[in-house]
C-alpha cells in the first residue's frame, strides 16, 4: 500500500531528485532552489493524503511482489540496424545507446526481397518520402517498402482521397494466405459486436477480464515520475497478435475488454478520416501533419513477423499492423482522454540483457489530451508493446496524474528548471509537448464527437477489403 505523509512539510517518503546539470549551474541561488524543492514535495505529500479518499478496501491485486522502477535510461546498450550501414556489401550493424533503438520492430521472418519487387523501370516515389535516407539500400530498407505502391500517386500520402497505396495482395502471399482465411471469419465474429451492450462498468471489467490476463512477470510496477509511491497493476496484452496490442490495449480502458480492439480501431478509421476530408475541422491541420509521418512497423500472425513502414492512415486500414503511438493523439481526441504514457526499458523478466541492479527503467511521461479528462495510464515496453495499466490500491475511474506544471516536476527529465518559467502554463509542459503535435492549442480542450463507426470501416480494419457488406438486419 502507499505510504501516508504525517505533514504538509513530511517529504520522507517522496524521492529527492538528483542534481541535474541546470541545477549545478544555479548554485548560487540554492535558497531558491531548496524553496521550489520544498514545494514541489510539499504538494507530492497533500496529493498522497487526498488518496485516501479513493482507497480500495483491499488492493485490486495481490500475492506476489512489486517491481521498483528506477527514473532514467538504462545502463546498456541496444543493437540494431542502422539504415545506412544496412547494404548488402557490408552487413554490418551498429551499436548505440540511442532510446530510439528499442523501438525497431521484431526480427522479420520476411524471405530476400528482389530488387524489382519495389524497383520498376519507371517513375518510383523516392523512398525519403517515406522518411529513409536517399544513399540507404539495403535489405532493411527495402523490405521496409516492400508493400508500399510507388508507382502511382506519387506524393500524395495514403489517405481516404488518395487510397492505402499498400499491397495488401502482396502481404497476404507473404503471410501464407493464413491472413486473409483467419479474418474472414473474424469479421463475422466481431459484428457480433457493433453495438457496445455488454452491461458491465469499468470496475467490474478491471476485476473481471484484466486480472485474468495479468502480465506473468511484474504484474505489480512502482516508481513512474510524479506517482512513485503509487502501485500499477498492468495487464499482459499479449493474446491475439502481437502486432495489434496498441488497440487492444485501448479496447481495454474505452471498453473494458480487448474483444472491442477492432471496434476501436474501425472507430478511429472513420473519424480519422473524416478529418482528414475536412479542412474546416480544428485538427485538420495537426491530422494532417501527422499522416506524413511514416513509421517502421511490422505485421504479426500465427508466428510469422513481416516488417513494413506505414504512416498513420494506413495503420488504421493495414489489417494487424503494429500501431506508433501517435495514435495516441487520435484517441484522446475520439474519446476525450487524458492519456499518460510511460516508456519502461529493461524490465526484469522482459529483457534478457538487462542488469540485475536495477528491475526496470522508466522515462518521463508522454501527456496527451485534457487534464480535465478522464486519466487513463498505458505502459510501453521496449518501444514495441503496449500495456494498459490501472493503480492497485486506488479506484481508476477516480485517479488522476497530479497535474504536471513547472513547479510539480521540478528536477525531473525533460523540464524547464529555472524559476523565471514557473508561472508558464501546464498546457505548454513539456510533457505535454513532447509528441508528434507540440504546437496543437491543448487549452481549447476537445471537439464534439459523434463515436460510430459503419460496417464497411469494421471491414476494413479486419481484412483491408472496404467492400459494402449486405445489413441482414
Amino acid at each position: 500500500m502507499a505510504p501516508r505523509p504525517t505533514s504538509d512539510s513530511d517529504d520522507s517518503s517522496i524521492p529527492n531528485v538528483s542534481a541535474s546539470d541546470n541545477d549545478k549551474e544555479e548554485r548560487g541561488n540554492n535558497k531558491e532552489i531548496q524553496m521550489r524543492v520544498r514545494a514541489r514535495n510539499t504538494g507530492r505529500a497533500k496529493w498522497l493524503r487526498g488518496l485516501d479518499a479513493i482507497r480500495r478496501p483491499t488492493p485490486l491485486y495481490s500475492g506476489v511482489g512489486v517491481l521498483q522502477l528506477t527514473v532514467g535510461m538504462p545502463p546498456k546498450k541496444q543493437t540494431f540496424v542502422d539504415l545506412l550501414s544496412d547494404s548488402d556489401d557490408n552487413g554490418k550493424n551498429k551499436t548505440t545507446n540511442k532510446g530510439t533503438a528499442a523501438a525497431a520492430p521484431p526480427q522479420s521472418t520476411t524471405t530476400t526481397v528482389p530488387l524489382h519487387a519495389i524497383s520498376p523501370p519507371h517513375a518510383v516515389e523516392p523512398q525519403t518520402f517515406y522518411g529513409l535516407p536517399a544513399q540507404a539500400t539495403g535489405q532493411g530498407v527495402r523490405s521496409q517498402l516492400r508493400y508500399q505502391i510507388r508507382v502511382s500517386n506519387i506524393g500524395r500520402h495514403p489517405s481516404p482521397a488518395v487510397g492505402t497505396r499498400f499491397d495488401l495482395s502482396l502481404l497476404r502471399d507473404d503471410l501464407g494466405g493464413r491472413e486473409a482465411d483467419a479474418n474472414e471469419d473474424a469479421v463475422q465474429d466481431y459484428l457480433a459486436f457493433i453495438d457496445v451492450t455488454t452491461p458491465f462498468t469499468f470496475e467490474r471489467a478491471v476485476q473481471q477480464y484484466w486480472l485474468r490476463d495479468a502480465a506473468t512477470t511484474g504484474a505489480l510496477l512502482r516508481g513512474f515520475p510524479m506517482m512513485e509511491e503509487v502501485a500499477f497493476f498492468r495487464a499482459g496484452n499479449y493474446r491475439g497478435a502481437q502486432s495489434n496490442c496498441y488497440w487492444k490495449a485501448v479496447a481495454y480502458v474505452v471498453y473494458g475488454h480487448h474483444w472491442y480492439a477492432s471496434r476501436v480501431k474501425a472507430e478511429h478509421l472513420t473519424y480519422f478520416g473524416e478529418i482528414l476530408e475536412r479542412p474546416d475541422h480544428p485538427r485538420h491541420a495537426y491530422y494532417t501533419d501527422l499522416n506524413r509521418l511514416f513509421v517502421p512497423s511490422w505485421v504479426t500472425n500465427q508466428g510469422k513477423t513481416i516488417t513494413t513502414r506505414v504512416n498513420l492512415y494506413q495503420q488504421l486500414t493495414v489489417p494487424a499492423v503494429w500501431t506508433s503511438d501517435s495514435m495516441f493523439t487520435v484517441t484522446a481526441d475520439l474519446y476525450n482522454l487524458f492519456i499518460v504514457t510511460y516508456r519502461v526499458e529493461g524490465l526484469r523478466g522482459h529483457d534478457a540483457t538487462a542488469k540485475a541492479a536495477a528491475d526496470g527503467y522508466v522515462r518521463a511521461p508522454i501527456i496527451y489530451g485534457s487534464y480535465n479528462a478522464r486519466h487513463v495510464f498505458f505502459l510501453g515496453l521496449n518501444g514495441q508493446h503496449y500495456q494498459p495499466m490501472v493503480p492497485n490500491d486506488y479506484y481508476a475511474t477516480e485517479f488522476q496524474l497530479p497535474r504536471p506544471t513547472f513547479d510539480s516536476t521540478y528536477g525531473y527529465e525533460t523540464t524547464e528548471r529555472r524559476p523565471d518559467r514557473a508561472a508558464s502554463l501546464s498546457t505548454e509542459h513539456p510533457w505535454r509537448r513532447n509528441n508528434n503535435v507540440p504546437n496543437m492549442p491543448r487549452a481549447e480542450g476537445p471537439t464534439p464527437v459523434n463515436v460510430f463507426y459503419d460496417k464497411n470501416s469494421l471491414r476494413t480494419v479486419i481484412t483491408g477489403d472496404p467492400m459494402e457488406i449486405e445489413d441482414e438486419s
